[in-house]
């Protein structure tokens, strides 16, 4: 995008080329928001923008990039806009402004919360008459719905700024058994004094015992920040907070050393799909261990955003997810209230013989990820077909020579997963099952390099989706999402609501009466991300030579019916592709080994092979297990 703009150097005056640049400077890599943001303006912002030249620094937009998602779209936003604290302004603060957090999004639409709640459904009765504890409620739209729906015995709403929201908290705090406390409740000493102080009715299990579901408590975290807040090299501090949460799963504390308690989270949707990703290739080592720590991770409402670059995944594995979903719904009489749908949903409720069909599609038909390129195919088709006569311009060739080309790689990747099919169908001991996997390999490694990572991705994304429960958080989801609007938020940026419960988690990941078997898997959870492409056998020799003869032992690697793969050579199960309960068995295997070394030596072992990326992700969850 940048490049149009390149000879436009000498022509263009100044202050427009920096109103064209400025946008694509800012919001390139927060492609997402930028597109609902922008689709919610362009019709009403028809300002020019100011001719000074804009910041770059993610963290402090443009002014006239901020005045685009400081609009007052309802009472509670025009009142939140007359406060004076947004959209922000260079300086010293103003007198009669109050101190706050700039940064904060609140939730300002009461038809969004009534349609969540009622989304919600029966989940929301099991904790009629619980604790409930509200951190940063800000306008308190959210906390109105969600007491309505549950009826606390206690409301506790950890509100920093109570200079700023008291004002809009006055009829909710006139109930009762609804407390204000002014602290921060992502400050985790500030948090433990309030949980001590406030909740008379709740009770510490003892932690060698495995922690029960606790519904009478029940927790709201408003994470929410736009720009994204930086702490201490950490480029999102909610992204931080948020895996600190899913840490004192493991480690039961913060409220989940009063059991496993249900959090309600409102955050960034960037920030949510790292716990909930839509593929493979973006299940990082946190979207990983919070798999580990949840029973469900579900999200619940949020905008309904194209698939990034760095997220395609077969068209057919989408569709037949979506398909899955929404055949649950209606066996639920489950249907989102009208103009919450998502494209997905509107596409097969529109095309009722492919969304009743009980047919495989992944597997079934060519794999085709939309590539960008398919976009400026189809334009320049269309612009070819809109002037007869001329001929097709070298770019309109070299995309149609592009997409024949993806055809054929995709009809030789379909004939790899069909053959894959077959021989976990048959198993080894079939007469077959030799040939098969030999012409399987063969076809494999004839592949060119990008061919090959090609195929990669669409074969470990098969593999992880066609399980007995798909290997991605996000393929277990109940229902599809509510789409969310930016103008229900301010500032106007849309916002995702995770509704997260924890399970038990393995006694050797939680640590219980063993020796160093949480710090041991950390570690090989940091070893196994950060190298994601190599055969688990491998990755489990590299841990310590000679456990990765163990591998054949352990059952679930090689079961089909448990996730495992019985090909070997290029159809071998890769670290990446391993699901929650192998990554157990792994722990327990390599704990029980006559072999282990000790936590000390392991410990020199990996940090020293350990890859920037992995140092990357250990400092995003450090925080979280030394809570």
């Amino acid at each position: 995008m940048l490049a149009c703009f390149k000879g436009a150097r000498t022509v263009l005056p100044r202050h427009l080329r920096l109103a064209a640049l400025a946008p694509v400077r800012h919001v390139a890599t927060k492609a997402t928001t930028s597109k609902a943001i922008e689709s919610e303006s362009t019709e009403s912002e028809t300002t020019e923008p100011k001719t000074t030249k804009p910041r770059t620094n993610n963290k402090k937009p443009p002014a006239y990039y901020s005045k685009l998602v400081h609009k007052a779209t309802n009472d509670v936003s025009e009142r939140l806009l007359n406060i004076g604290l947004w959209p922000p302004r260079r300086g010293s603060a103003r007198k009669g402004v109050p101190r706050g957090d700039r940064h904060r999004l609140n939730i300002v639409s009461e038809d969004l919360c009534d349609d969540i709640v009622k989304y919600l459904g029966d989940s929301l009765k099991r904790h009629e008459g619980c604790d409930l504890i509200d951190i940063n409620p800000g306008v308190g739209v959210w906390s109105r719905s969600l007491h309505e729906a549950v009826k606390p015995r206690k409301h506790i709403l950890m509100e920093p700024d109570e200079e700023v929201y008291a004002p809009f908290l006055g009829d909710l705090l006139a109930k009762d058994g609804v407390e204000l406390v002014p602290k921060h409740g992502i400050i985790w000493r500030d948090l433990n004094e309030t949980l001590n102080d406030k909740l008379p009715h709740q009770h510490i299990p003892d932690k060698k015992e495995t922690p029960k579901r606790n519904d009478t408590l029940l927790v709201s975290l408003n994470l929410a920040y736009w720009p994204n807040k930086s702490y201490q090299g950490f480029s999102c501090v909610s992204q931080m907070v948020l895996y600190q949460v899913l840490s004192s799963i493991r480690t039961s504390t913060l409220f989940q050393k009063y059991g496993r308690v249900r959090m309600l989270v409102w955050i960034r949707d960037e920030s949510a799909r790292k716990v909930i990703p839509r593929t493979i290739t973006r299940r990082k080592r946190g979207a990983f261990e919070a798999h580990l720590s949840l029973e469900y991770a579900h999200k619940v409402a949020g905008p309904d955003t194209p698939e990034l670059r760095t997220e395609l995944r077969d068209w057919a594995i989408n569709t037949e997810s979506a398909r899955n979903v929404i055949q649950t719904m209606q066996k639920l009489g489950l249907t989102p209230p009208p103009g919450r749908e998502t494209l997905m949903y509107k596409n097969l409720m529109s095309d009722p013989e492919l969304l009743n069909s009980r047919e495989a599609l992944a597997g079934t038909t060519r794999p085709r990820l939309e590539k960008p390129y398919r976009e400026q195919l189809e334009e320049a088709e269309a612009e070819y077909l809109a002037n007869p006569g001329e001929k097709p311009s070298d770019h309109l060739k070299y995309l149609r020579l592009r997409e024949r080309t993806d055809q054929r790689d995709n009809e030789k990747y379909l004939e790899l997963l069909q053959m894959r099919d077959t021989m976990m169908r048959i198993g080894r001991s079939d007469p077959e099952f030799a040939k098969l996997e030999a012409a399987y390999n063969d076809k494999a490694l004839s592949f060119k390099k990008n061919q090959y990572n090609m195929w990669m991705t669409i074969s470990d994304n098969y593999h992880i989706f066609r399980q007995e429960e798909p290997g991605l958080l996000w393929d277990q989801r109940p229902y599809e999402p509510l789409v969310v609007n930016s103008r229900e938020f301010f500032p106007n940026v849309p916002c995702t609501l995770l509704d997260l419960q924890p399970k038990a988690v393995h006694p050797l990941v939680r640590g219980v009466e063993s020796e160093h078997s949480a710090d041991i898997s950390d570690l090989l959870l940091k070893y196994w991300y950060a190298h994601t492409h190599q055969p688990a056998y491998k990755a489990m020799d590299s841990i310590w030579p000679g456990f990765g003869e163990l591998y054949d032992e352990i059952p679930s690697l090689t079961d089909p019916a448990l996730g495992g793969s019985l090909i070997t050579g290029e159809g071998v199960l890769r670290t990446r592709a391993i699901n929650t309960n192998q990554f157990e068995d792994i722990l327990q295997a390599f704990m029980g080994w006559v072999f282990r070394p000790s936590y000390a030596t392991l410990l020199a072992r990996l940090t020293d092979d350990e890859s920037d990326e992995a140092k990357e992700e250990a400092r995003t969850t450090a925080l979280g297990s030394g809570i």
